[in-house]
């Protein structure tokens, strides 16, 4: 009788669910030896009520991108990260271990890399990042630390699901509206938004740590003011106004997720009648009003991201140029570019611009006709990389001004010849050239000229004449003969203008 008393009772020792010790962290869990328990039975000998057990069986399945919505999601889009994510070291070591468990399967009970509950993954990552002791289940860990609100979240903050003293579950925020968590039996470790499923409350147990240096860009080499170009230079959040950039130069940052806030552009070249105009989208203003050169179009000051901007040019400048530009959008990089008004970035996605290139493209030069007139003074000039612009007439411009581009040869007739007008050129390398109006083919500037009439209409008229010099502007007017232009000071002449005048 004796001996089938003891054999009885090791039997039923044998039977009774084993109490393991937990990993390092010393907390005892109940750990069912069954295989083919049911996922009740399993939930229960690792320590959860069966109510537990019923809230955890019901959290939504998000992995096939269904969005169920367990209570009133009308406010969840209040529920957002404060503006200094990751602010501390600790914050950001609890961040990166949580991130190494992506993918490791649910186990009821479990607190190690071969299988995470959702209160053994928190503990297993505070314990490794920080060695801090958050011991399970969510009923322990919802009563460390401080309450926050679920509008001022920080990276390592606690999410908890259910009522207080009764949770069923928990996730660790990783920032950007985001948290890591183990979710239930059949899933593995995943990140979510929590506006999809709203957490309870939240409790932070990082009370201090160790601000992170911000990791910010040196400021882009300052370049001179061109005054032949376009000029800009951007406002940077967390780095303010950047340095002065000329003609498809980068301004803003890419690589460092900062935002463009506002932007100052010039159109340096006071040669040409016109400016710039510019406007752009902001983050929650939308678009806001046209502004002029050098003027400020976005915001300082006020953390908010400008998202598109348009720009243009206006009066002379818009016949003579074209305004090109290409914006860096948060999450899609650089975009195509796009020209003369048109938008560049992006509205209504909540995307930030981060930097910008601008350039101005010189429009093909039309200018006077293609056929020759046969009355009256006519000229015509041959320019550089532009070849020979139309006949004028009397007194008109021909060539430009404020463009930088050079003449290389001038041709003058009356009554549709040459032979009444004598001309001499100054010309780049080669010195005078007699009987000529420079060259063409070789690259050579024109730098002077000589305007005179043969005796037949020397009798009758003068011929008057001025030209405009690369950094000089227009020179006086000058007369029969006389020399306009430079000699010796290597200046092209960008532009002339002659007239004839009855004596």
């Amino acid at each position: 009788m004796k001996k089938f008393i003891i054999v009885l009772a090791i039997i039923v020792v044998g039977l009774i669910p084993q109490v393991v010790k937990a990993d390092q962290l010393g907390v005892k869990y109940p750990v069912a030896t069954t295989e083919n328990q049911s996922e009740e039975a399993k939930a229960l000998a690792a320590g959860y009520s069966a109510e537990q057990y019923q809230n955890i069986m019901n959290i939504p399945d998000f992995s096939n991108n269904s969005i169920p919505q367990l209570r009133d999601t009308s406010s969840v889009s209040a529920f957002s990260a404060s503006p200094n994510e990751a602010g501390t070291i600790e914050q950001q070591k609890v961040v990166n271990e949580a991130m190494k468990y992506i993918g490791v399967p649910y186990v009821w009970g479990g607190k190690s890399p071969s299988g995470f509950d959702c209160s053994g993954l928190v503990q297993y990552v505070f314990s490794k990042a920080l060695n801090m002791n958050v011991p399970a289940p969510t009923t322990n860990q919802e009563r460390l630390g401080t309450e926050v609100s679920l509008n001022n979240l920080k990276p390592g903050d606690l999410l908890f699901y259910g009522s207080r003293g009764s949770t069923y579950h928990v996730g660790i925020y990783i920032g950007n509206g985001q948290m890591i968590h183990a979710p239930k039996p059949g899933e593995t470790v995943t990140v979510l938004d929590i506006k999809w499923w709203s957490p309870d409350f939240a409790r932070r147990v990082i009370q201090t740590g160790t601000p992170i240096k911000p990791n910010l860009p040196e400021k882009n080499p300052s370049e001179p003011f061109t005054k032949t170009g376009i000029n800009y230079e951007s406002h940077v959040s967390k780095m303010g106004w950047m340095n002065n950039v000329t003609n498809g130069n980068l301004s803003g940052t890419v690589g460092y997720g900062l935002s463009m806030e506002a932007i100052k552009i010039n159109f340096g070249n006071t040669g040409i009648e016109g400016s710039v105009q510019y406007r752009v989208h902001v983050a929650g203003k939308g678009w806001l009003d046209w502004v002029n050169n050098g003027e400020i179009a976005g915001t300082t000051g006020q953390g908010t991201a400008m998202q598109a901007i348009q720009i243009r040019l206006t009066g002379e400048a818009a016949n003579c140029y074209d305004i090109y530009y290409q914006s860096h959008v948060e999450n899609k990089g650089w975009l195509d570019w796009v020209q003369n008004g048109q938008t560049s970035g992006t509205t209504g996605q909540g995307l930030s611009m981060q930097a910008i290139k601008i350039k101005l493209v010189k429009k093909h030069i039309s200018q006077g006709n293609d056929t020759l007139p046969m009355t009256g003074l006519a000229y015509r000039s041959h320019l550089e990389n532009e070849g020979w612009l139309g006949y004028v007439t009397d007194n008109q411009l021909s060539g430009t001004t404020g463009m930088g581009i050079s003449m290389q040869c001038l041709d003058v007739y009356f009554n549709g010849s040459k032979d009444d007008i004598h001309m001499d050129a100054q010309v780049q390398n080669k010195g005078w050239i007699n009987n000529s109006g420079g060259t063409v083919g070789q690259g050579l500037q024109l730098e002077a000229v000589k305007l005179s009439l043969s005796d037949n209409l020397s009798s009758k008229y003068s011929i008057v004449y001025r030209v405009h010099v690369a950094g000089k502007g227009w020179l006086n007017w000058v007369k029969d003969g006389d020399v306009a232009g430079t000699v010796g000071e290597g200046k092209a002449i960008q532009a002339i203008e002659i007239h004839m005048v009855p004596k």
